[in-house]
């Protein structure tokens, strides 16, 4: 049976800053997943050109930039995979490093919050907002450590969050070392002793 031919599918070439391979907020983990199908395993993955810092994981495919930062960014990033054949495929795009595009939300933090890292959402609600608006539309959200309710927002829509993918931010990202919890139900009110 002949092989597939090597190619990679994650990045894609020509894409914008609302993919998460092309964008990095400044000082905050840049870690991604390269991806390829094909070829014959198992595959290398090796840095060709990356920023200062960057590294990859040659068998996993990570890639790794612990401090992004804006001095010349756009940064061009190439990575090359290699297969147990010596086939190879190599994929080049630039990451842009930026705080536009980015909202935050911390469950511990405060209301009235306008979303930035330093002062964060502290619930669904404050980006949601209603599920037409399209306020935060291709943006990453970064998720602070707490707990999450999928709450008073959507109660247009029977409880559920509508999430039209092109509306809402398309990134959801854990902030770095931190585990935030998503609850599919509404919070605990006083007018309600259970969750419902």
């Amino acid at each position: 049976m002949a092989l597939l031919p090597l190619e990679i599918i994650q990045p894609r070439a020509g894409l914008d800053t609302s993919n998460r391979f092309y964008k990095a907020y400044p000082g905050l983990l840049y870690d991604v997943q390269i991806a390829a199908i094909g070829g014959r395993y198992p595959n290398t993955y090796s840095l060709v050109s990356g920023p200062v810092g960057m590294t990859i994981n040659s068998s996993s495919g990570v890639l790794t930039w612990p401090n992004p930062v804006t001095t010349g960014s756009p940064h061009s990033v190439s990575v090359r995979v290699t297969d147990a054949l010596g086939a190879t495929a190599t994929v080049t795009w630039p990451v842009t490093v930026t705080t536009v595009g980015f909202i935050f939300i911390d469950a511990n933090a405060g209301a009235g919050g306008s979303g930035t890292i330093g002062n964060p959402f502290n619930s669904i609600d404050d980006w949601y907002i209603t599920k037409t608006n399209q306020n935060y539309a291709g943006y990453t959200l970064y998720w602070r450590g707490g707990t999450y309710y999928t709450a008073s927002a959507p109660i247009e829509d029977g409880w559920r969050m509508a999430m039209v993918s092109n509306w809402k931010p398309s990134v959801w990202l854990a902030y770095p070392g931190e585990t935030p919890v998503i609850q599919g139900r509404r919070r605990k009110t006083p007018a309600h002793d259970a969750d419902v």
